[in-house]
């Protein structure tokens, strides 16, 4: 009779290499190099600028890496009929790849990476947290697993939370996910107002500089008209962000036919997108 060793009792070698022979490792490889490579271009901006634009590049071939895998495990095997076309179409993830791809061939620019560098800051922490470290830390992990679901009953009791007995490396990663639960939904508000103002006023100053073409702005233009129509935290940002640019109108100063630009593109946004 053959016995089968517990998976937690084999090597860590052999954990390991189960788990990097999944496309989600490979997709957390991609989402890696984005959240390593951005501070490098930061830092090569200020240092040695000639030689930073490879680290700009490092961010966006990662990207297209992880987005990539998700549409290819999302769509796959390929459809080609229309209605399954039009699916992968406005999969919101597909609008990402197709946003790091005319960014890696456009001239480099630091605002473009914002937004893909939050996303991967969380995408690699919650992959840490859920796959990495239990496979290196199995019975941490499971410690930590039984925690949480003490925590839920205590609430659905509305009882005291129990009482954090728990090994170092399972309190550890119990800091990390308060803390990726606590600044989630800001950190996704700050990057849809980032993509709502920041980016377009970007293009629209290199475009007047005549530093980039009109199919760049229409393209961006083309991905935040779908990201209006499809993102209920895009729409909040969008609401947020004219309650602020109204009140900035009201002030006298201001010239008539900034007012009725702002006002005019900001109805085309919404009847577009149908926001």
């Amino acid at each position: 009779m053959t016995i089968t060793m517990p998976y937690q009792d084999k090597p860590l070698s052999y954990r390991l290499s189960k788990l990097a022979v999944h496309a989600q490792f490979v997709w957390w490889l991609g989402h890696l190099a984005v959240v390593l490579s951005t501070p490098l271009y930061i830092l090569s901006l200020m240092v040695d600028k000639q030689n930073a634009s490879r680290f700009y590049y490092r961010v966006f071939r990662g990207s297209m890496l992880s987005y990539g895998i998700v549409v290819w495990k999302g769509h796959k095997p390929l459809d080609i009929s229309y209605s399954s076309l039009l699916k992968m179409f406005n999969d919101e993830t597909t609008a990402y790849l197709s946003l790091a791809c005319s960014w890696f061939f456009a001239s480099p620019c630091l605002v473009s990476i914002f937004p893909f560098f939050v996303f991967s800051i969380f995408h690699c922490i919650n992959y840490v947290r859920t796959r990495l470290f239990p496979t290196i830390s199995p019975c941490a992990a499971e410690e930590l697993k039984v925690y949480n679901a003490a925590v839920k009953v205590s609430a659905s009791k509305n009882e005291a939370p129990p009482p954090k007995n728990l090994s170092p490396e399972a309190n550890f990663f119990l800091k990390i996910q308060s803390l990726t639960l606590e600044y989630y939904a800001p950190a996704m508000k700050a990057v849809s107002l980032f993509e709502l103002i920041a980016i377009p006023l970007y293009l629209l100053v290199e475009f007047l500089r005549f530093k980039i073409t009109i199919l760049s702005v229409f393209l961006y233009m083309q991905f935040l008209l779908r990201r209006v129509a499809q993102s209920s935290q895009t729409k909040a940002a969008l609401a947020e962000a004219d309650n602020f640019i109204d009140g900035k109108l009201e002030n006298p100063l201001v010239p008539p036919f900034l007012k009725q630009g702002y006002v005019s593109f900001r109805n085309f946004l919404k009847r577009v997108s149908g926001a």
